[in-house]
């Protein structure tokens, strides 16, 4: 079971990744960099989080065709 504070982080990076694959940034900045700029994120954390959180995906995916 995950806790509120699990769950806030998975959302947030959840829409990070959303944000970035997506290039819903560019409909206010003209880069990924400078919306990072304005969250204030760098740009070297901002792809830790989306690579944890693609990696949290696909071992989700795993365990649950493991378990099924």
């Amino acid at each position: 079971m995950r806790t509120t504070l699990e769950a806030a982080v998975i959302r947030g990076a959840a829409a990070l990744t959303r944000i970035r694959d997506g290039h819903f940034y560019r409909e206010t900045y003209r880069s990924y960099d400078e919306y990072l700029e304005s969250i204030p994120m760098s740009r070297r954390k901002a792809d830790q989080i989306v690579t944890a959180y693609k990696i949290r995906q696909r071992l989700y995916a795993f365990t649950r065709k493991a378990t099924a």
